[in-house]
């Protein structure tokens, strides 16, 4: 999993390139994904709308094509009302399917859907009979609003669905011949071309919010000198990774790192060279640390690592040991060479009842304990149930260094 200096360069990349033929990110997908199947009953007030509508047609033309037609565009618009909450609720069960799946479904009962119409609007207009035309245009018009919502999540769904309608009803004004028609089919184009630009402008103006929201989201989980995760953001992935390590055999082991003689390096050379000092010690971290691993950056000279849930406590010692050697090498900031050390201190979860600020809290006198044995070193800290003499004994837990 990429860490937080990677996502960020990503998303600034992909929202600096807001370009309808650029490959989503998967995060807008699904986004955009759920937001087709969040309004179901829109479709059962549709339904509702065509199922008055076809008596009403039945009863001014007594024509079966007509008839066949409204019947056809009720039962399909009551299918995809169906599909909507079928979704909507295997979404709140185990997460939305995959994406062709949910393309190729929308994409094979809109097309029905769309004929459909298409073929009720020419009926209507060889019919010559003003309520049947006025009625086809009522449900032609709320299908077209319909189509402009889908191109927020489906574009490349919409503009297909567009054809389907405007290209047959095109087709019929040129085939009957007449001045009149021809004007039609040139207005229709016309319209033709208006919708596929307002399905274009919709979905872009909905990526983009939805890029500029997830970019605001990493940014305010990012600290912006050194790229990595800020507290929030070690904070947000430390609770999900302790809930994980309780309901599976995975491991949460935490490292605190405090540099030493940062301060001298502040007040010596001024807090320009502090600032490119801490960007070099970022990328060593992530350096030892690699993409498994999760580092963060807490506060002024203050880091952290959130090890990879597959990494014990003695695995991230070795790492943390090989942290404190990289960290002691000489830094080259403009004509200075500056030298500095870090401290570290790891803690682990070791019941299903510790607490993140409670791993933490353990980390934090490890930390304290490396710092007062001499600095640039690796402790970690371990609680030891002691057993009772006898059962008045209260069980108290006694930090132990390792």
């Amino acid at each position: 999993m990429p860490d937080a200096l990677e996502i960020a360069r990503e998303d600034q990349a992909v929202f600096s390139k807001v370009d309808l033929k650029d490959d989503l990110p998967d995060f807008i997908r699904v986004k955009l994904q759920e937001a087709a199947f969040t309004e179901p009953s829109s479709y059962g007030m549709f339904a509702v709308g065509l199922g008055l509508a076809t008596p009403l047609l039945w009863s001014q033309t007594q024509d079966m094509w007509l008839l066949a037609f409204g019947v056809g565009a009720t039962i399909l618009s009551i299918n995809r009302m169906i599909i909507g909450l079928f979704f909507a609720r295997l979404n709140r069960q185990s997460g939305w399917p995959s994406l062709t799946t949910c393309w190729t479904v929308i994409f094979v009962t809109g097309s029905f859907f769309t004929l459909d119409i298409a073929a009720l609007a020419i009926r209507a207009a060889c019919l010559k009979d003003a309520i049947s035309i006025e009625l086809t245009a009522i449900i032609v018009a709320a299908y077209m609003i319909g189509l402009v919502t889908r191109a927020g999540a489906f574009p490349e769904v919409a503009i297909p669905h567009t054809l389907m309608l405007f290209v047959p009803l095109i087709a019929a004004a040129l085939i009957a011949g007449t001045a009149v028609h021809f004007l039609i089919a040139l207005i229709l184009s016309y319209f033709l071309f208006a919708a596929v630009r307002i399905i274009l402008v919709v979905h872009g103006r909905i990526k983009a919010q939805l890029l500029a929201e997830h970019r605001l989201s990493v940014l305010a989980r990012t600290d912006h000198l050194t790229g990595l995760a800020n507290r929030s953001g070690l904070e947000e992935r430390a609770l999900v990774a302790l809930e994980n390590s309780r309901s599976g055999q995975s491991h949460f082991v935490v490292a605190l790192i405090d540099l030493d003689g940062f301060k001298a390096v502040n007040d010596t050379h001024g807090h320009g060279a502090g600032d490119d000092l801490l960007k070099q010690v970022a990328m060593r971290i992530m350096k030892v640390v690699g993409e498994k691993h999760f580092p963060a950056r807490l506060g002024g000279d203050e880091f952290a690592i959130l090890f990879d849930e597959n990494t014990r406590i003695e695995r991230a010692t070795s790492l943390a040991s090989e942290l404190v050697t990289t960290l002691k090498l000489p830094y080259k900031i403009g004509a200075a060479t500056l030298h500095i050390s870090g401290s570290v201190g790891l803690a682990c979860r070791e019941d299903s009842a510790d607490t993140f600020s409670a791993i933490l809290e353990r980390a934090d006198k490890a930390l304290y304990r490396a710092k007062n044995a001499g600095k640039n070193q690796v402790q970690s800290l371990r609680t030891n149930v002691i057993e009772p003499a006898c059962k008045e004994d209260v069980i108290r837990p006694t930090y132990v260094v390792a």
